[in-house]
C-alpha cells in the first residue's frame, strides 16, 4: 500500500496529474505476486467467494486511512478533516448507515463493479 500512502500525501499537500507515458520500466514475471488482476469472469468469481480476503483489504484500507490521520489530521483543511473523521467512523456504524455514509462521501473505485463490490462488502 506504499503507492496508495504516496498517492494519498500528494492528493492531500500538492496536486496528482495523469501522465501520458510510463516514467519507470516495470517487468512483471509469472510468479510476481505483485500487479493487478486479469478482470475477468473467473476472476470475479474467485473474489466474490473471497468475503474475508475482500473485508481484510478494506480493513487495510482504514488502517492506513488511520494512520494518515495520526500523521497528517492537524494539517488538513477543515474541510479535508470533516471527510477522513468521516471516513474513519464508518467502520463503527450499522450495516446500513454505512452505506448511506459511504454514498455521501461520494465513495466509489474505478469501476462500477469494483464500487458494487466495496458497498457489498463494507
Amino acid at each position: 500500500m506504499h503507492d496508495w500512502w504516496l498517492a494519498l500525501v500528494a492528493a492531500a499537500f500538492g496536486r496528482i496529474v495523469p501522465l501520458g507515458e510510463p516514467t519507470v520500466l516495470y517487468r512483471q514475471h509469472g510468479s510476481n505476486a505483485v500487479g493487478a488482476d486479469a478482470w475477468s469472469l473467473r476472476f470475479v468469481v474467485r473474489e466474490a467467494t473471497r468475503p474475508a480476503a475482500i473485508r481484510e483489504r478494506i480493513a487495510a484500507g482504514w488502517r492506513q486511512a488511520g494512520a494518515f490521520a495520526a500523521r497528517y489530521r492537524a494539517a488538513l483543511p477543515a474541510a479535508d478533516r470533516a471527510f477522513l473523521d468521516a471516513l474513519l467512523a464508518l467502520p463503527r456504524q450499522p450495516w446500513g448507515q454505512r452505506r448511506r455514509t459511504a454514498l455521501q462521501l461520494g465513495l466509489r473505485k474505478g469501476a462500477w463493479l469494483r464500487t458494487l463490490g466495496l458497498y457489498a462488502f463494507l
